[in-house]
């Protein structure tokens, strides 16, 4: 009797409902939830940019769920050992969770120097942030190479390691002496510095430099269009290489912002192009700089601040300083581009002898534009084999607003 009842009721709700007992759900939560939850993102990154260091610096843990779930974030090294944990008992499917680690295990104890990401785990389904190096000890004075904290360079140890972190911003806080430090080239060609280096008017001195292999050679050796040397005051130095040689810079094709060479020697031997006391070749900018009591010689295009500028140089100075080869600018050897409100100031610039020997007050040889510019200068300090000329000894450009302010002579033509 019991199971005609039974069969009855089964069909009555069939027929009202429209769907069998045997189809309906036992849980409507399994109909909501098809599938296990899954990790959809997880990333990790450094607040504020710069470096992750020990004290200096924290990192953002960011990730996002499919649906609601318990997780677990571990901070894993790079062989894979956990270093610190943290758990959610429920984290709600499409929402972004976040938390800062500084760097920290879970027994509160910095970690070691090592790559470190961030995996979350949801059941047995994971996924992990890509890696970020972490520092346990500072290469530097402190900072963490970020704009906002930029890392302090304190000695000459201290600036040797700027290329080991190539690319981030960097401030000098001391003067630095290289006499009891052996000054080793870096940034060549295939590794450019790409940071910003501000010497803050602190001096760089006694680097004393020679080769007879390399070339872009200098403080920074060869400059990025990414990179930027500022305030920098380098004094008695001397770099000698084969050409590209100068005293902040081989090469900038970025930017070269108000530095100093006082006392500094630049020799180029070699039968090339680019030699100058501020940098050899230049494919930026180099402004506001100066130059005094500093000698610059080489065989083809030297210049007292730039030795080959296919860019632009503006509002630089030159002081007692001398320049000797073929082709000899007191501001700049060969200009194609533009020199903009240059002053040199009673420089020896000569070009005693040698293929088309020129010599100028500004440049030896324009083919670009020189305006606003004034050489001053003595009878006699200003020569050439062939040509010489108080702003240009060949003229082959557009020169502008410029005073020549001294009496040439010249034992060529020009």
């Amino acid at each position: 009797m019991n199971k005609i009842i039974k069969k009855m009721v089964i069909a009555i709700i069939t027929l009202c409902v429209g769907v069998s007992l045997a189809q309906m759900p036992v849980n409507a939560s399994e109909t909501k939830n098809k599938g296990a939850a899954k990790v959809k993102s997880v990333s990790m990154k450094l607040v504020g940019g710069g470096d992750f260091v020990r004290g200096e610096s924290v990192v953002k843990v960011s990730f996002k769920v499919s649906a609601k779930s318990k997780v677990t974030v571990n901070i894993v090294n790079n062989s894979g050992r956990v270093v610190y944990k943290k758990s959610y008992s429920s984290c709600k499917g499409g929402r972004t969770y976040s938390f800062n680690w500084n760097g920290k295990n879970s027994k509160g104890r910095y970690v070691k120097t090592d790559m470190y990401s961030a995996k979350v785990v949801v059941g047995k389904n994971s996924k992990k942030s890509s890696s970020i190096r972490f520092y346990a000890k500072n290469d530097f004075a402190g900072g963490n190479g970020s704009k906002a904290k930029p890392y302090l360079v304190a000695n000459a140890t201290q600036f040797s390691k700027l290329n080991a972190h190539n690319g981030k911003y960097f401030k000098q806080i001391g003067n630095i002496d290289f006499s009891t430090t052996t000054f080793v080239p870096r940034f060549p060609e295939d590794n450019p510095f790409k940071g910003t280096y501000d010497g803050n008017g602190k001096t760089i001195s006694n680097i004393m430099y020679s080769t007879d292999e390399l070339w872009n050679i200098g403080l920074f050796g060869v400059i990025d269009k990414t990179g930027t040397v500022k305030n920098v005051i380098l004094k008695d130095s001397s770099f000698r290489a084969r050409s590209m040689v100068g005293g902040i810079a081989g090469v900038n094709n970025g930017k070269i912002l108000n530095c100093q060479a006082i006392g500094v020697s630049v020799t180029m031997f070699a039968n090339n192009s680019g030699a100058g006391a501020i940098v050899g070749n230049n494919y930026l900018l180099v402004q506001g700089c100066v130059v005094k009591d500093s000698a610059v010689s080489g065989v083809f295009e030297s210049g007292i601040v730039v030795g080959v500028n296919e860019a632009t140089v503006r509002n630089c100075k030159t002081y007692s300083s001398a320049v000797n080869s073929w082709r000899s600018g007191g501001i700049v050897g060969y200009n194609s581009s533009l020199i903009d409100n240059c002053y040199m100031n009673y420089c020896e610039v000569h070009s005693p002898s040698g293929v088309n020997c020129k010599a100028g007050g500004i440049a030896s040889s324009n083919y670009g534009t020189i305006k606003n510019c004034t050489a001053s200068y003595k009878d006699g300090q200003i020569t050439s084999y062939m040509w010489a000329g108080g702003i240009s000894g060949e003229e082959s450009g557009t020169s502008l607003n410029n005073i020549n302010n001294g009496s040439l002579h010249d034992k060529g033509n020009h």
